[in-house]
């Protein structure tokens, strides 16, 4: 019972959810707890009033402590994919925000219009190289720029969202759910690795921010602690540096996706009793029909026979998905 117990716990308490949330949030709300107990009695008079506590006192408030910080980590940890989706410009749908929005979509269209007129005009291939090696991971590609995000983030991930649909036709939003379940766990901790270090640095971006946000008007208004305002601004750098490191890990989970889909697509094929197209036209084909199966339920055409080689060579044509049943006419 009590490996089962640990079991559990493991389960809840996780490499994910320690780094992307509960190491975030135990580090603000320590610091939040020592700057509050700076300005209403001193940090010293508050230890000497700890050391002086019961030891049951002292053991209930650390674990009703720890409770507070584990709510507060799971609250941000559920919300992780609102998380990204907020930095990656997913914003709500009122007049301000959709016009902040399309203004910097609009910037981000210009900004790619002038990255590629300095690749054409490159006075060497290798600067010209670099240029279009920024722009393959930075933004949509060229056919798509009217899906242009408010944010460098936004365009990193929508980049590599875009990919297997140029590359094979692929809707990555309804195909990714059920290519997940199919991956090898190697590749899958590779993913959850890049993810990882990505909620992680867009979680202390955010805190950061939010404990800079709080508490420098708290320390302006209330105290004449100018030396605690000036650390507690640093807030404001550190976000700045977080979300800059969270770019560098939404470019690794991008390039990985990406690899994914180039080696096991294919897979989700043969789980789903499809075949495997011959050429890069019929596979394109089918995975718009597949798209179209899963997220408007329009019916899936029949398998089209494949051509197998009998060990007397003469061709003998099956039934996709149903090899027992072959036609042996010539």
């Amino acid at each position: 019972m009590f490996s089962t117990v640990l079991q559990e716990l493991k389960g809840y308490f996780g490499r994910d959810f320690l780094l992307s949330a509960f190491f975030p949030v135990l580090f603000f709300a320590g610091l939040s707890l020592m700057l509050f107990l700076e300005i209403t009695q001193g940090l010293n008079a508050a230890l000497t009033g700890w050391e002086k506590l019961p030891v049951i006192s002292r053991s209930l408030i650390g674990i009703g402590g720890s409770v507070v910080v584990v709510v507060f980590a799971y609250l941000l940890y559920n919300f992780q994919y609102s998380l990204i989706r907020l930095f990656e410009g997913y914003w709500p749908r009122r007049r301000f925000f959709l016009w902040l929005r399309n203004r910097r979509a609009a910037s981000y269209q210009r900004l790619w219009q002038r990255l590629h007129s300095q690749a054409q005009s490159a006075s060497t291939p290798q600067e010209a190289n670099e240029i279009w090696a920024e722009l393959l991971a930075f933004y949509p590609p060229p056919t798509h720029l009217d899906k242009m995000m408010p944010t460098r983030l936004g365009n990193i991930l929508r980049a590599a969202e875009i990919y297997p649909y140029e590359r094979y036709g692929i809707d990555a939003v309804v195909i990714w759910p059920r290519l997940r379940p199919l991956l090898k766990p190697e590749v899958m901790a590779l993913l959850e690795d890049r993810k990882t270090t990505l909620t992680f640095m867009l979680s202390m971006s955010l805190l950061s921010a939010l404990f800079s946000l709080i508490w420098c008007p708290v320390l302006a208004l209330r105290t004449n602690r100018w030396d605690l305002f000036l650390l507690c601004a640093l807030g404001w750098p550190l976000a700045w540096m977080c979300y800059q490191n969270a770019l560098q890990s939404a470019l690794a989970y991008g390039e990985q996706l990406r690899t994914t889909f180039d080696l096991y697509r294919h897979d989700l094929l043969k789980a789903l009793n499809r075949p495997v197209p011959s050429t890069l036209e019929e596979e394109r084909k089918e995975w718009l029909r597949l798209t179209r199966f899963f997220q408007r339920n329009l019916p899936l055409p029949p398998a089209p026979p494949v051509t197998v080689h009998s060990q007397d060579s003469r061709p003998v044509r099956t039934v996709a998905g149903d090899p027992e049943q072959p036609d042996v006419s010539p």
